[in-house]
């Protein structure tokens, strides 16, 4: 790491005393708002707070002391045809949210300046580490993905894929896109995995392919079906921030019912509700490790956390959260959501039904997922258009949240700040 010069004034003098171990340490504490004054003291100072170390352990004390937390909110005002990023402090929202004043305003937001990704459209794909990954949402556009230290106002606009990889292509679905960190090379890495309607020659034909019959009217006849098949594939890349660049597709013998959902991190991996392509189709919690590089199965579902029939309408459908530390899975069906907590991770035996929503405004959405979670133990839902703070006491019950003067929900985030760099030297 980088040594702390020396400087004219007195505090500084005595702080020079210090061993460089510890005076690093004092400047870890900072928030970092404070460390983006001072790197601009001294270039030792500079140096030291881009570097990955020094990040990794400011990360650590954000982290631990529970400070530097906050929501981030997205919303479209579809009548300006534009997006707006809100914060709200983690700190401040528990204190609102558990006082006996039941205001639905959420107050102390902060807008955000934000990267704009032409069309000016945007998706969240997740948070990790204080950075967040957004692409844009414009069919034929998806793969204009950025990543974003809303602390620094960092950005970075990520190069195009090699590998064909984009949502324009005949029958190709991006249905799985995520931001993770592989702590063993000190690497933020963003996946990406798109289902294949096609027999393309671009991709690796591994195998990991599975048919269905489908009838269509043939054209020019008097509803006269012609059967065919259907063949469909689930591809995956992955793009490394440390080399810049993306890497060779993959295949995985999974695939990903319903419409686009960011992995939720546990462990260090991200996961999401999956189902195999082969077999008896079996439902999964599927997460996929950023150090290996791969996708591993953490749960095969069973009774009552599975479908009878899974629905491409996604009423009826499973999503995953963390509530407490632990992975969850939102057991969603049309009447009813069935919150099941796995509190030992990997361990089938330790799942446990936490409660059962029955909540309108929770159960008629399509978009649910969790936020984050209360020491009283409620949740802060994002549906389709709304925050919702779920309460499973009785006297408290569920309201709807809002930011004065905003249209509809697009997404939320629970974030921590971080002076992580992308050495990208744009900015917002």
């Amino acid at each position: 790491m980088a040594i702390i010069p020396e400087v004219s004034n007195k505090k500084s003098k005595e702080m020079t005393i210090l061993p460089e171990e510890i005076k690093t340490d004092i400047l870890s504490r900072l928030p970092v708002k404070s460390l983006m004054r001072f790197k601009s003291v001294c270039k030792p100072w500079r140096c030291l707070f881009r570097d990955p170390g020094f990040a990794k352990m400011h990360r650590e004390h954000a982290t631990r002391n529970g400070t530097s937390t906050f929501l981030m909110l997205h919303y479209r005002f579809t009548r300006f045809a534009m997006d707006a990023f809100y914060s709200i402090d983690h700190t401040s929202l528990s204190i609102q949210l558990l006082s006996p004043l039941r205001d639905e305003a959420l107050h102390d937001s902060t807008a955000m300046h934000y990267p704009l990704i032409p069309p000016n459209h945007l998706e969240v794909l997740g948070s990790c580490n204080g950075l967040v990954c957004l692409r844009t949402s414009v069919p034929g556009d998806e793969d204009a993905i950025c990543l974003w230290n809303p602390s620094t106002r960092e950005y970075k606009n990520l190069p195009a894929s090699p590998n064909r990889f984009r949502s324009s292509n005949v029958d190709m679905d991006i249905v799985v896109c995520g931001l993770g960190y592989d702590d063993e090379n000190n690497d933020f890495k963003v996946v990406r995995l798109a289902e294949i309607n096609s027999t393309d020659d671009s991709f690796d034909d591994s195998g990991d392919w599975s048919e269905m019959e489908v009838h269509t009217i043939r054209p020019g006849s008097d509803h006269e079906v012609e059967a065919s098949i259907k063949r469909s594939q689930s591809v995956f890349e992955i793009y490394s921030l440390r080399s810049d660049a993306w890497k060779k597709c993959q295949t995985v013998p999974y695939y990903f019912p319903g419409y686009l959902k960011p992995g939720v991190i546990v462990n260090g991996a991200l996961h999401w509700w999956a189902m195999k392509r082969h077999g008896d189709g079996d439902e999964v919690i599927l997460s996929f490790d950023f150090n290996e590089e791969v996708f591993k199965e953490v749960a095969i579902l069973e009774g009552p956390m599975i479908h009878k029939e899974v629905s491409d309408t996604d009423y009826e459908n499973n999503s995953v959260g963390v509530l407490g530390g632990c992975l969850c899975l939102l057991h969603k069906t049309f009447d009813k959501v069935d919150v099941w907590i796995m509190q030992e991770y990997g361990v089938k035996e330790s799942w446990t039904k936490r409660f059962t929503i029955t909540e309108e405004s929770i159960v008629d959405t399509i978009a649910l997922r969790v936020i984050c979670d209360f020491q009283n133990g409620a949740i802060l839902f994002s549906t389709d258009d709304s925050l919702v703070y779920y309460d499973p006491s009785p006297e408290r019950g569920t309201r709807k949240l809002r930011i004065l003067g905003t249209d509809d929900l697009e997404g939320a985030e629970k974030c921590i700040s971080s002076i992580v760099s992308l050495n990208s030297g744009t900015y917002c």
